[in-house]
């Protein structure tokens, strides 16, 4: 919703009160901590006394392209690109996961 939230490394989480109703989530990966290099947002609602996760995470993408079997055969690595990639969470889901990971400092 235009606000900053905090920020994430890897194995870190955030919790933050929003008001119900529609909201938009963005995240933003920074090549070297400074220029942007993949974003995304996911749009959702919450509904009043509702806990809502959202997972939030960075991977590589493959591209569809006709050398990269050439490039695989002579030893080299496929092309891609890296994404972040967001996903709202079942609570039960969120329940597993949230144990082994560390609170971010945030808003």
């Amino acid at each position: 919703d235009s606000q900053g939230v905090g920020e994430l490394a890897d194995g870190q989480y955030l919790s933050f009160t929003l008001a119900p109703g529609r909201h938009v989530l963005s995240a933003k990966l920074r090549f070297f901590g400074l220029f942007p290099r993949a974003w995304n947002q996911l749009e959702f609602g919450a509904a009043p006394g509702e806990t809502v996760y959202i997972a939030t995470w960075a991977n590589y993408k493959q591209h569809d392209d006709p050398g990269a079997s050439v490039r695989a055969d002579a030893g080299g690595g496929a092309t891609g690109s890296i994404g972040v990639f967001m996903s709202r969470r079942d609570g039960v889901v969120a329940a597993l996961e949230l144990p082994a990971m560390r609170r971010a400092a945030g808003h």
